[in-house]
């Protein structure tokens, strides 16, 4: 796997960058950029994308061989790089939240954004967009109205990543898991990986989308990506699409 790095000052969002521009760049083609003015979470949500540190990137996947029904496992690779690329940089606590945002504890510290572009049944590419809060200090994060924390908060240490380091880290781990999703026999090894770095197993859970709510007991996760809930009408697989998880 070659990464084909775009470095931007700014941008105004580095998941429209390759979606406008799928078809001329190539596979694994990773867009970063020190500013968004037009960054964006799941939903269509603003995404807070100040410059000054932070870790702004977007990832091209063009593989033929991909499934739809496979397309929610992607982006969840991607969840657990970031996880383990924090753990691997001292940032204790962190876990995955279903289905692929990443905490400190119970502070957001990155976002995941997957989107596909299509031509009608074909898919041309695969976006994974991610947001990263790296050396953001105590002061910034006051302006985030959700809980949220950054890379330098977490390291108790005044001295400040390197953001482009920080994305290289990210990748490394990334190829390693995405080599083994490739091999449908490894799979179940990634979902081993994800239940490791997930606090959800067990918990009561609501899922949300813009019409009901569902109640349940988190089981367990699907090689697809799917979170499996017990239910008061018994185990059900649900994957993300618009849904959103809350913690009871």
């Amino acid at each position: 796997m070659k990464f084909n790095i775009l470095q931007f000052d700014e941008i105004d969002s580095t998941n429209q960058y390759l979606l406008q521009n799928t078809l001329e760049l190539p596979d694994f083609s990773v867009a970063v950029a020190k500013r968004q003015t037009a960054g964006r979470g799941r939903k269509g949500r603003k995404w807070h994308s100040p410059e000054g540190g932070n870790l702004y990137f977007s990832l091209l996947i063009k593989s033929p061989d991909i499934a739809f029904e496979e397309l929610s496992s992607i982006p969840q690779i991607m969840a657990l790089a970031i996880c383990e690329s924090l753990q691997s940089c001292g940032i204790e606590n962190s876990w995955i939240k279903w289905p692929n945002d990443i905490f400190v504890n119970q502070a957001k510290i990155c976002g995941v954004l997957c989107e596909t572009r299509l031509k009608g049944m074909t898919l041309e590419g695969l976006i994974i967009g991610v947001g990263l809060n790296v050396n953001m200090t105590k002061s910034d994060l006051s302006q985030i109205d959700t809980a949220a924390t950054s890379m330098l908060v977490e390291s108790n240490d005044n001295e400040p990543y390197s953001v482009l380091e920080t994305l290289h880290v990210i990748l490394r781990s990334f190829e390693k898991h995405f080599a083994t999703w490739s091999v449908k026999s490894r799979r179940s090894e990634l979902v081993e990986l994800w239940r490791q770095n997930s606090l959800l197993i067990g918990k009561a859970v609501k899922l949300l989308d813009d019409e009901k709510a569902i109640y349940g007991t988190v089981v367990d996760f699907s090689e697809n990506g799917e979170i499996i809930l017990q239910t008061e009408a018994g185990m059900k697989n649900y994957s993300y699409g618009d849904l959103s998880l809350r913690l009871q």
